[in-house]
């Protein structure tokens, strides 16, 4: 078999020995190791945050909105031509301030999203994200987040007060003697797990809404559409814009609220940054395996001398040493690969004990990953041929060793 002596040499002089150059050998794979390992961390968890965060913005949230400044009139009539025209799946909503009052006392200023179930279920998908209780509510009770459930000290079948800033405008505006506060149960608790959701959103049904906004109930403060391919939305968005009974109205794909796209911009930006920077310590990984071929070098002298003094040509010399440059790369870049995937797997755990984790600035409460294996492949390849280049050198010192000097070498 071609280049199997070569092979077989570099198996030997890699072989585990009670010496020091063997113990420097094995303990240079470190650097390969962390630094692979710690690439695929970095690498899949930026992958993931903008796709964890697109899922659940569009599970919150509808694909496209319609708004005005002003509540939109005619609701009815504006979904029917939805309907007829676009066949968009659609669901009226308004969006109200509120006062949520706990029964203790507690209180936390919120903005409720009215909703009719029986459209919404089919628009959003906030009945999966159901942790206690029933999605579907009749205009007396509501739904809050887990935030809220936990801050509060509010649990399903509790009765809250809803305070309404604008009722209470419109009793000083004239003398209103309307409660401005409605009492509420709690129907279910939701978690989207967007810090930015749910610190700040709660919902409740549509003409509970209207009630807390002062509006009929064929006003709505905008209208949600569902998509089958939510990267559509712009092109849509652009579609509707078009249409004369929108020429007026606000178009809103998801990929515009909450700041999304700068996020995903900042988030790619510190990906290639880590990346760049990570492949720097790759490569000082491949120089410390390449100054244990060194060291190799020196304790092999005289054995080298003597495979060329019986004719063992200097490409075979290489060759022995770029295999084991490859194989040193090969089994770091194996073992970070499963250092890598194991703290992956237990990613929650490690952030919890090292604090590793700002839900704030990413906008989600758990660590998310996404295994892109063009990349990992991509790491593992660069990384062992880093290694074979590295390995270059000390192969080439090795090919020129002289038969007659190194036989008169003490090592």
């Amino acid at each position: 078999m071609l280049l199997k002596g070569e092979m077989f040499l570099a198996w030997r002089y890699l072989k585990p020995q009670k010496s020091m150059i063997s113990l420097l050998t094995y303990t240079s794979l470190l650097g390969p190791i962390l630094g692979v390992g710690i690439l695929i961390v970095v690498v899949s968890v930026m992958n993931g945050i903008p796709r964890e965060l697109e899922d659940k913005l569009v599970s919150y949230n509808a694909h496209i909105t319609i708004s005005s400044r002003k509540p939109l009139n005619d609701v009815t009539s504006i979904m029917s031509h939805i309907d007829d025209k676009y066949h968009y799946k659609n669901s009226p909503v308004i969006l109200a301030p509120v006062l949520i009052e706990a029964p203790n006392g507690d209180s936390e200023v919120l903005v409720t999203k009215g909703i009719v179930p029986e459209r919404d279920q089919y628009v959003s998908k906030l009945n999966t994200m159901i942790t206690d209780g029933e999605y579907m509510i009749s205009p007396n009770e509501v739904i809050i987040s887990h935030y809220i459930h936990e801050k509060l000290k509010i649990k399903t079948g509790d009765e809250v007060l809803l305070h309404s800033p604008e009722k209470y405008k419109r009793q000083l505006e004239n003398s209103d003697q309307n409660a401005a506060a409605g009492k509420f149960k709690v129907a279910a608790i939701f978690s989207t797990g967007v810090p930015e959701i749910d610190k700040n959103f709660m919902v409740c049904h549509f003409n509970a809404a209207a009630n807390l906004m002062v509006l009929n109930p064929n006003q709505a403060t905008q209208i949600e559409l569902a998509l089958e391919n939510p990267h559509e939305a712009v092109e849509i968005s652009e579609k509707l814009q078009n249409d004369d009974l929108f020429a007026r109205l606000n178009i809103t794909p998801w990929q515009y609220q909450h700041n999304v796209t700068n996020l995903y911009r900042w988030v790619n930006d510190q990906k290639a940054m880590m990346t760049f920077v990570l492949f720097f310590i790759v490569i000082g990984a491949a120089i410390g395996v390449a100054a244990c071929l060194f060291s190799l070098v020196i304790q092999k002298t005289k054995e080298i001398g003597i495979l060329k003094a019986t004719g063992v040509k200097p490409g075979a010399i290489i060759a022995v040493f770029l295999f084991m440059g490859g194989f040193l790369g090969s089994v770091g870049a194996a073992l970070g690969l499963g250092g890598g995937l194991l703290t992956l797997t237990y990613r929650e755990n490690v952030t919890k004990i090292f604090g590793l984790w700002d839900n704030e600035l990413y906008k989600l409460e758990k660590v998310p990953v996404y295994y892109d294996f063009s990349d990992i492949s991509a790491i593992l390849i660069i990384t062992v041929l880093i290694c074979l280049l590295a390995s270059t050198v000390p192969a080439i010192l090795a090919a020129a060793v002289h038969p007659v000097k190194a036989l008169q070498s003490k090592g």
